[in-house]
C-alpha cells in the first residue's frame, strides 16, 4: 500500500511540475507528462477507496463516500486512508472472552487448554507454553 501511495505521488508531482516547467526543448514530451496528471491525479485521489475494496474492509462503502465527496478536504483524505488500511475487528459471540487467536484456533481445530503455571490458553499439544515459557505435559 505505501508503495501505491509513493508512486501516485511521486507521478502527479512529475506530472504537475512537467506541465508548469518552462522547458522548451523536450516540449512535446512534457505535455504528454502533464496530460498524465489526468490520470493520476485520480488514481491519487482514490487510492483510500481502492485500499478499502481491496482489503474488503466491512465498511468500504462509507470510507468511499467519504473519499469521494469529502477527500478534497486533505484531513477526511487521511482519514479515509486510515480507515482503508486498519484491520477490521473481529465480532467475537457473546461469552467468548479472547481475541483473535483463540477463534482462529478453533476454526482449524485445535483444542485449547490452561497453561497451569500462567492460566493463559496453549494448545492442548503444546510443550512449551508461549505466554511464560513453563514446560508443558502434553496430554495423551
Amino acid at each position: 500500500m505505501y508503495i501505491r501511495l509513493f508512486v501516485l505521488m511521486i507521478l502527479v508531482a512529475f506530472s504537475y511540475y512537467a506541465g508548469v516547467s518552462p522547458n522548451t526543448r523536450n516540449h512535446g514530451f512534457n505535455t504528454v507528462v502533464a496530460y498524465s496528471l489526468l490520470v493520476f491525479g485520480p488514481l491519487l485521489y482514490l487510492l483510500p477507496s481502492y485500499e478499502a475494496f481491496r482489503r474488503r474492509q466491512p465498511k468500504r462503502l462509507k470510507i468511499a463516500l467519504l473519499n469521494i465527496f469529502l477527500g478534497w478536504t486533505v484531513l477526511v483524505w487521511v482519514a479515509a486512508l486510515v480507515m482503508a488500511v486498519k484491520k477490521p475487528e473481529v465480532a467475537l459471540p457473546d461469552g467468548e472472552e479472547s481475541g483473535y487467536f483463540d477463534s482462529e484456533l478453533l476454526v482449524r481445530g485445535f483444542s485449547l487448554a490452561n497453561c497451569p503455571a500462567c492460566g493463559e490458553k496453549v494448545k492442548e499439544d503444546a510443550v512449551k507454553c508461549k505466554h511464560c515459557g513453563a514446560s508443558l505435559t502434553p496430554a495423551v
